[in-house]
This record gives structure tokens, C-alpha cells and sequence, in this order.
């Protein structure tokens, strides 16, 4: 647009050459109209094929008008239409380069049918021929290297618009990898919100977790005083309780042991049947509580049996029952079988042996009615435990009272001659030497206690 500006002032004000003038200016209104088409109302591709043939058609105005390719207007405005041509994204391009080309050809053609409307400088038809030509090559030379550069152009904007299209893929990761992070950090963040919320409920909780702690702890101190004064004063009243058990079934015992020696006495001097029987009957209540006290006597040893034991055997156990119990009745037969091997025979835990056995035979010899008795007595060390079984014939014990012997005074019959606590005592007993009591009876036939524990 400059260029033709600067043609149209010169033919018009320097050279007063008015015909040129007048297509310089039909060709920079053309040219100033697609300048502003295309920049500012971006119709390149509906213009650009109007404009390169009004160009073509300038070209062979301003040719006819001044004497054909020499003169130097029509030479401008044909390589302004060539740079068009070239650079333009037209898919027409080849067409055009062809036409323009032919174009000249036609023109050079006519200037050699008619030499005489060349430029006057041009004197003969060798000058003439010298100009075709160099036209032609000058017009060659620039189509080349401008076709040269712009596909090394369209290469590069290739390169660009690759480049371009992976750079836009490329952000369009970035922008999708942007959401992600945005997305992961508010979750974060809310994550982080609703962990310090809970840090925050925790914090308190562990407040007063300690609080309730210290409390508790408190609370437990004091328990623990109020345990510890408690469990002295348990103490101090067992152990009043024991002492009170053990003085009074002694002093109790003094007074039956004089009824009984006064019974005895009676029954030697006295010959009233009526007070014999009187004087029998106290002897019978007399006997019946001296068992009761001897069973309280029992109940102290158990308690203290490591602190009144006096060395007693197996062996002096046996015979210790079989004088105070069996011996006194003529029809019963007692069978006895005893073997040890690593069982101390001076062990403190006989006292407790004893207790159960003196409860156990006395058990037997009130529940039996049979005319002859049979106790059969095994004490057998056998895999690390001390067994002891004593069986007998007697009346058996109901199926339905067998799990209430151990009860404490529990009889089961109003005509039994015990007081309720034998058998009571005995698993009071075997549960300190952590002895397994079993019993198997049949009613009418037998009763069998097997206790074992470790030696």
C-alpha cells in the first residue's frame, strides 16, 4: 500500500505523467481497500481472489497505457501481485503463479511483434531480448526464493502449530491435572477440617478422660483405704471368731464331759430303770453334742492345720479311726491298702487327710443299716497325685440330694443321727489341698468318694 502510494505521487506531482498517475491511484485504492478488508474486517478469503485479478487486470492497464513490462509501474505492481500470490494461504496459487507467468509471456510476445511501443530507451531488438529475458529470471529468482522461504514458512508454522496443538494438550493436562489438585486440596482441606475437628473432640475427650481418671484414681485410693481398714477388721473378726469357736467348744466340752462321766457312773451304781434310761438320754444329747463341738474343733484345725499339726502318719490316721469309729462295732469289716512312694509320710497335709477321713467314716457308719458293715479304705500315689477312696455298703445317697451333701447342715432325713456338718467339713477340707471330691452311690447298695490331688 505504500509503495503504490509513493508511485501515485510521483507520476502525479514530479513526473506529471497523468495516465500513469491514474492507474497508480486505481491500483492503491485497490490495494488500500484490501489492507483494510483483511486487517480489520477479516475477509482475507473472500477478497483475495477478487483482489489478485483486479491486480492482473491493473497490470495490463498500466501495460497498455505506457508501452508494456518496461515501464516501471507496471513492473512494481507485478511483483506486488507475485508476493501476493505467494504468500497468500490461497489454494489457488498455482493457478495464479501460471497465469501471471502467461500473462507475461503474452507480454513479451507482443513487445517483439511490436517493438515500437516499448519504452523509447529501448533502441533495438536485442535490448529487447536483453530485458525479456532479465525480467523473466528477475521474476524467476524472486518466485523461487519466495515459494523457497515460504514453505520454509509453512514448515516452521507447521512445526509451530504442532508444537502448539501438543503445548494446548499438553495445558489441557496441565488444566485437567489443575482440577485434580484443586479437587485433592479441597478434599485435603476438608479432611484436615474434620481432623481437627475430631482432634479437637479428642482433646476434650482426653480432658476428661483425665478428669474422670483423676477421679476414679481418687476414688480408688479411698476404696482401697476403706478395702484395707475393712480386710484388717475382717481379720481381727475371723480371728476373733476363730478364737471364740475354739474357747467356747472348749468350755462347752467340759460340762458334756462331766454328764457323760456322771452317766457312767450311774449306769455302774444306779439300778432305777427309769433314771438309767433318764441318765441314758442325757448321755445320747451329751454325746450328740460333743460330736457338734468336736466338728467346730475341726473347723479351727483346718484354718490353722499348718500351725497344729503334731506329725501324725497315714499310717497313725488309720488306726486313730479305726479305734474311735470301727472298732466299737463287732460286725463291721474294714479293709485298708496304703502305697507311697514319694508322698512324705510326716506331711503337714495329713491333718487335713484326717479331718476327711474322720467325717467320711462317720458318714458311713450312720447311713448303713445292714447287718454287716464293709469299709473298704485304698490311699494309691499314682502319676504325681495321692488318691483316696473309701467305699462302703451302706443305705447310698438319693440322686436327688447328692448335690447337697456339702451344704452346710443340710440332713437328709429328719431321723438321722448327724447334726449336718460331716461331710460339710470334709469338702471344706479337700478344698484346701485343691482336691477333686467325687462321689458315686446307688441308693441301697453303696456309697464311693474318690478325692486326688497333687502331691
Amino acid at each position: 500500500m505504500f509503495v503504490t502510494f509513493i508511485l501515485f505521487v510521483l507520476d502525479t506531482f514530479v513526473a506529471h505523467e497523468y495516465e500513469s498517475s491514474i492507474a497508480g491511484a486505481v491500483i492503491f485504492s485497490v490495494v488500500t481497500f484490501f489492507f483494510y478488508q483483511v486487517k480489520y474486517k477479516n475477509r482475507l478469503e473472500q477478497l483475495l481472489n477478487p483482489f489478485i485479478i483486479i491486480m492482473i487486470i491493473g497490470n495490463n492497464v498500466a501495460w497498455f497505457i505506457r508501452g508494456g513490462l518496461n515501464f516501471t509501474n507496471a513492473f512494481v505492481f507485478l511483483i506486488i501481485l507475485l508476493i501476493t500470490v505467494i504468500l497468500s494461504p490461497s489454494s489457488k496459487r498455482s493457478f495464479y503463479l501460471g497465469l501471471i507467468f502467461i500473462n507475461l509471456t503474452v507480454f513479451t510476445a507482443l513487445e517483439f511483434l511490436y517493438p515500437s511501443y516499448s519504452m523509447p530507451f529501448v533502441l533495438d531488438d536485442s535490448n529487447l531480448v536483453i530485458n525479456s529475458i532479465m525480467l523473466f529470471v528477475v521474476f524467476g529468482i524472486i518466485a523461487y526464493v519466495m515459494i523457497f522461504f515460504k514453505r520454509q514458512y509453512e514448515i516452521e508454522q507447521e512445526v509451530v502449530r504442532d508444537q502448539n496443538f501438543k503445548l494446548d494438550v499438553s495445558h489441557s493436562e496441565i488444566e485437567a491435572q489443575n482440577e485434580e489438585l484443586i479437587q485433592y486440596q479441597e478434599e485435603v482441606l476438608a479432611q484436615r477440617d474434620f481432623i481437627e475437628e475430631k482432634n479437637i473432640k479428642l482433646e476434650q475427650q482426653a480432658i476428661d478422660l483425665e478428669t474422670a481418671n483423676e477421679e476414679i484414681k481418687a476414688i480408688n485410693e479411698s476404696l482401697e483405704e476403706k478395702v484395707v481398714d475393712r480386710t484388717k477388721k475382717l481379720i481381727d473378726l475371723n480371728n476373733d471368731l476363730d478364737l471364740l469357736v475354739y474357747r467356747s467348744s472348749h468350755d462347752f466340752r467340759r460340762p458334756l464331759t462331766t454328764l457323760m462321766g456322771i452317766n457312767e457312773i450311774v449306769r455302774l451304781t444306779v439300778t432305777d430303770e427309769v433314771s438309767r434310761e433318764l441318765f441314758s438320754k442325757v448321755n445320747r444329747t451329751a454325746i450328740n453334742m460333743d460330736k457338734m463341738l468336736l466338728k467346730f474343733f475341726m473347723l479351727y484345725n483346718i484354718n490353722h492345720y499348718r500351725t497344729t499339726y503334731e506329725g501324725i502318719t497315714l499310717d497313725d490316721i488309720i488306726d486313730k479311726v479305726d479305734k474311735n469309729m470301727i472298732s466299737r462295732k463287732r460286725n463291721i469289716i474294714f479293709n485298708r491298702k496304703i502305697e507311697t512312694s514319694t508322698y512324705h509320710d510326716i506331711d503337714e497335709r495329713n491333718c487335713l487327710i484326717e479331718v476327711i477321713l474322720d467325717n467320711l467314716v462317720e458318714n458311713s457308719l450312720i447311713y448303713n443299716s445292714k447287718d454287716n458293715i464293709i469299709l473298704d479304705l485304698e490311699i494309691i500315689e499314682k502319676d504325681g497325685n495321692l488318691n483316696i477312696i473309701l467305699e462302703d455298703n451302706g443305705d447310698g445317697i438319693p440322686l436327688s440330694y447328692q448335690d447337697k451333701i456339702y451344704d452346710m447342715y443340710f440332713r437328709g432325713s429328719t431321723l438321722s443321727e448327724g447334726n449336718g456338718l460331716g461331710l460339710y467339713v470334709a469338702k471344706r477340707a479337700a478344698n484346701l489341698l485343691t482336691a477333686s471330691m467325687i462321689l458315686n452311690s446307688k441308693e441301697g447298695e453303696y456309697s464311693k468318694f474318690e478325692i486326688s490331688f497333687t502331691i
